[in-house]
């Protein structure tokens, strides 16, 4: 028979994992009165605590835990991911390094690692710490998720899509990889597979904001407005203060001839995220469309005050410049344009504009 502390810890365990957290304490605690050095409690107490919102409690309990066993792996692993839920990166790599160099073969140190680092902005270092997790646990499908996170932040878009695809052929109803994976085939412009993709990631997780508005712009894509609108309202009604969605039913809304709702939801939008550039040009393309030019210019200068390089403001703002008659100020503004960094839709925008200009000005 098991001595009686370590049945108290068997069973604590098990009702940790079920959920059953207040027992669980209850035991973890009974086991510490008779024991009070005993690691393994103390570190179970202490992931308890980091469930229950107390991240500063649960560090204590583990770092007493470290404390009287150093090479304790999955304690200095889990007050990693502590440090790193409160976005202390610096001291979750020290706990991660600290668990790998006790257990090289620990493959969920080597994936939280590699997440630390992708939070860092560093995503080729990461991504070898993903390889290393997978070549140690092939079927450990978060770490093929997170390394197509990576992958997806260097614009590697079919190799993330290739990662996606794997973590689902060993989890297929991962919600937030099926967005994910939508979400490339949607770069790579495959919108078929990717409303497909969508669909199955809002289908397993119905409450899922991304998925229906991703949905909805893949929809958009393919001019079908009318079918992307309840996709827009539907993430909305999910996540009220979702800027992104709001702006997105504004789109679909102008391309309906809709307006004064287009309007609405850029300004929904900018209420949302007072800073996004975005929904501040689709708002004064609108507004100059609709020959509200003192609005429209109004709207364009806050993108450029936010973004001052934003060069399809620029654009826009020039030809509100010519609609008001100020043609050669519109001509200085896209002449001083550089084209290094536009893309092929923005170069020819700004020819169009210039070539209607210099027309205008018998240039």
């Amino acid at each position: 028979m098991l001595p009686i502390n370590q049945q108290r810890l068997e069973q604590a365990q098990h009702l940790h994992q079920s959920g059953d957290l207040s027992k669980a304490e209850d035991l973890y605690r009974q086991v510490l009165k008779d024991e009070p050095n005993n690691p393994v409690a103390l570190h179970l107490l202490g992931l308890l605590a980091h469930q229950a919102g107390s991240n500063e409690g649960a560090i204590k309990l583990i770092n007493q835990a470290l404390l009287i066993q150093p090479d304790y792996a999955e304690a200095q692993n889990n007050i990693g991911l502590i440090y790193q839920n409160e976005g202390r990166l610096e001291e979750a790599i020290v706990c991660f390094d600290k668990a790998i160099a006790i257990n090289p073969d620990y493959p969920d140190a080597h994936s939280n690692l590699g997440l630390a680092r992708h939070y860092q902005g560093r995503p080729m270092a990461a991504i070898e710490n993903y390889k290393r997790a997978i070549a140690l646990a092939p079927e450990f499908y978060l770490a093929h998720a997170n390394m197509g996170n990576s992958l997806s932040d260097l614009n590697m878009l079919d190799e993330a899509a290739e990662s996606y695809q794997k973590a689902l052929n060993i989890e297929p109803n991962f919600a937030e990889v099926h967005n994910y994976l939508g979400t490339m085939r949607f770069k790579l412009g495959q919108i078929d597979v990717a409303i497909e993709s969508f669909k199955k990631s809002t289908s397993l997780m119905p409450d899922f904001p991304d998925g229906y508005n991703n949905l909805g712009l893949a929809l958009q894509a393919q001019k079908k407005y009318e079918e992307a609108i309840p996709c827009h309202r539907r993430a909305i009604s999910i996540r009220p203060n979702y800027a992104e969605a709001h702006n997105n039913l504004g789109t679909a809304q102008e391309a309906l001839e809709q307006p004064e709702e287009a309007i609405a939801s850029y300004k929904k939008a900018i209420e949302y995220a007072p800073n996004f550039r975005e929904a501040f040009l689709n708002l004064g393309e609108l507004y100059e469309k609709t020959h509200k030019f003192d609005d429209a210019k109004a709207q364009l200068e806050k993108a450029l005050e936010i973004s001052p390089d934003y060069a399809a403001a620029e654009i826009a703002l020039a030809a509100v410049l010519r609609r008001q008659g100020l043609n050669q100020e519109a001509i200085n503004k896209l002449e001083a344009l550089s084209t290094d960094n536009l893309s092929e839709a923005e170069i020819d925008k700004r020819q169009f504009e210039l070539g209607m200009l210099y027309d205008l000005e018998g240039q």
